[in-house]
């Protein structure tokens, strides 16, 4: 009996809090919609999620837009700042994924910004891509380089059945370990010929199309296990690995 007490008194408290803080939220948007008008805009705050680790775009970057498009909200009121037009605005640069911006009765200007979050880098004919991690591609940003596998050569940009295949591949290495690690690029010679190029090693690595990508990687993860580590890394200048389940080596 009291175990279910002390429950519904720990769930009533919690049914508590959040109304307290919607009430709270609440009440301070409608404190700034009754006195926006003569609020000024004293400060702007940039929130990017998880910007220690993808850093495609930085607060810096953002003021640098907002100078560029002569923008300059300190100073203003906010009611004659376009909160959905400054949202419109950043979401045309090439790398922000999502973007909220609201005011604050202390005269603060918010900007809550998402980014896009890069699996490969495409170099293309047409300029250079990223494909993200939703499959999406976006143009390169102009601040920032991401630091993921780079694809060249004769890329078909436009078969999205290969680049679906692309993007399984990119989805595939990023969570394996070793191959996170190894292969720093793909070229492609031909969409049905694709040359592996890896940071540690010399050879030449020859995988053929995305097809199989998992089942060719693993034999090649094998080979490297046992017959690399036992005759040395340097070995062969050519590994084949598109027939079947052999590998061809040539010295």
């Amino acid at each position: 009996m009291k175990k279910m007490m002390r429950k519904i008194l720990k769930i009533t408290a919690i049914v508590c809090l959040f109304l307290l803080a919607t009430a709270y939220f609440t009440g301070s948007a409608l404190l700034v919609r009754q006195h926006e008008p003569q609020i000024v805009c004293t400060h702007i705050r940039i929130d990017i999620a998880d910007s220690s680790v993808n850093r495609l775009v930085l607060p810096q970057d953002i003021y640098v837009v907002l100078e560029k498009n002569r923008i300059m909200p300190p100073g203003m009121k906010l009611a004659d700042i376009n909160l959905h037009q400054l949202e419109q605005l950043l979401l045309k640069e090439n790398g922000i994924k999502e973007c909220h911006v609201y005011t604050r009765i202390d005269g603060e200007l918010s900007m809550e910004i998402s980014l896009r979050t890069p699996l490969m880098r495409l170099e293309t004919t047409e300029g250079g891509y990223y494909l993200d991690d939703s499959g999406a591609l976006f143009p390169v940003t102009p601040y920032r380089t991401a630091y993921v596998p780079v694809v060249s050569g004769n890329i078909p940009i436009k078969q999205e059945e290969w680049l679906a295949q692309l993007y399984d591949f990119g989805c595939y290495i990023r969570g394996h370990r070793f191959w996170n690690a190894q292969i720093e690029q793909l070229y492609v010679h031909e969409p049905h010929n694709i040359e592996i190029i890896q940071r540690i090693g010399h050879q030449t690595v020859m995988m053929g199309d995305l097809s199989l990508f998992e089942y060719k990687l693993q034999k090649l993860y094998t080979f490297y296990r046992t017959v690399a580590a036992a005759q040395g890394w340097d070995r062969y200048s050519l590994i084949d690995i598109r027939f079947g389940d052999q590998i061809v080596c040539r010295p």
